[in-house]
């Protein structure tokens, strides 16, 4: 039971972690999709009524967990292949892409049932999650954003 407690908030930290990653890669437009994400779940769960709330958090705590664990794993699988076998010129390392979004899905999976779900039925743990989302998007734009503005 310690474990659950101590995994719950670790596990969700890690996704927002690849999440606030894997935005800084993405281009102006898919970040702001993922920036009102998280507004569009708050208004719902402020809104909306029981059911509705829950499957608006799920939908977007699952769609920024799932981005973020596939586009983090992939990466660090081939940074890893890149570093442990360095060659001077090769094709995209399918091999470990593969091996990241398997490792992706896994760590979707488990942060699902053990924190995304369980969470989705309380209110505070709800808003809060859609929150610490918006910061974490907000932090990652503004950090990639930071060496456009400092060559003004």
């Amino acid at each position: 039971m310690a474990a659950v407690k101590i995994g719950r908030p670790a596990l969700i930290g890690l996704a927002l972690l690849a999440f606030g990653w894997s935005l800084t890669a993405l281009k102006v437009v898919p970040q702001g999709v993922l920036l009102v994400l998280p507004l569009v779940a708050l208004a719902i769960d402020r809104l909306a009524d029981g059911d509705a709330r829950r499957v608006a958090f799920v939908l977007t705590t699952s769609a920024v967990a799932l981005g973020g664990y596939l586009f983090a794993a992939s990466t660090l699988a081939a940074a890893a292949d890149g570093w442990l076998f360095p060659t001077a010129h090769r094709a995209m390392p399918v091999g470990p892409l593969l091996l990241g979004a398997a490792v992706g899905l896994a760590l979707f999976a488990l942060t699902y049932f053990v924190a995304l779900k369980p969470a989705a039925r309380d209110a505070p743990a709800r808003r809060f999650w859609l929150v610490a989302i918006l910061v974490t998007g907000l932090v990652a734009w503004a950090i990639d954003r930071l060496p456009a503005l400092a060559n003004r």
